[in-house]
């Protein structure tokens, strides 16, 4: 996340935003992390590790649904967002399990974490604004457990790759060129358009609640990464 752009949603249930049509970001960015607990849920994970938390709001979806069992490790780069975990909720009522490490994507990072790997890695909305994108994926690929799976978000996928803007470098990917550079680190790369993307169902529901245009909120934008390639 940018270190000027902390984002703070007002609300951790994206239902009523849905419903109403009303703030669709919010809703996006919340329904991703809840998604991505479905996908925990199924896999039985006991360590998730959630590159580019921001003020982590999404660690706190997940870590409620489960707050005895599950550990969470939020990362980012911004200091100020981390802080901001315990100024937005109340240390008292936030759920156990839940850590923060401070890291630049875009330097060597993978030596900072432990030999324990995550069953599941969720990325959203922070790989297309590094300088070194290959290097961030080859980290995933890296840490990221045997059986485990990446679930990555990269915003906008426009047609053709376009780059603009030095600082941040953002790159806006065509999606067939995303995949194909996913590829180069994963064995394994699947979209929601594909018949075995991990907890359809519930992108199914949120399809139905949203009259089919349900692409708009979850997109093309998403990515399901496993069986790691590494050097």
């Amino acid at each position: 996340m940018a270190e000027d752009k902390v984002w703070v949603p007002s609300t951790l249930q994206p239902e009523g935003l849905i419903e109403a049509r009303e703030d669709m970001l919010t809703a996006q960015r919340l329904v991703r992390y809840w998604w991505a607990w479905c996908v925990a849920k199924r896999m039985k994970a006991t360590l998730i590790y959630d590159m580019g938390c921001g003020c982590g709001y999404g660690c706190r979806i997940m870590a409620e649904q489960q707050p005895h069992e599950l550990r969470i490790v939020g990362v980012d780069k911004d200091e100020a967002a981390l802080k901001m975990f315990t100024e937005k909720y109340d240390t008292e009522e936030a759920p156990d399990g839940i850590s923060f490490q401070r890291m630049d994507f875009d330097m060597e990072w993978v030596d900072r974490f432990n030999s324990q790997k995550p069953q599941l890695i969720t990325c959203f909305e922070v790989f297309e604004e590094l300088a070194h994108r290959d290097l961030f994926l080859a980290g995933l690929a890296e840490v990221l457990h045997d059986e485990g799976t990446l679930l990555l978000a990269a915003s906008g996928l426009a047609g053709h790759t376009t780059t603009r803007g030095v600082r941040p470098m953002l790159v806006t990917y065509s999606k067939m060129d995303l995949e194909a550079m996913l590829k180069r680190f994963f064995g394994d790369v699947t979209t929601v358009l594909d018949a075995k993307f991990p907890s359809q169902d519930y992108i199914d529901g949120i399809n139905n609640k949203l009259d089919g245009t349900a692409a708009n909120l979850m997109g093309g934008e998403l990515f399901a990464c496993s069986k790691p390639i590494r050097a």
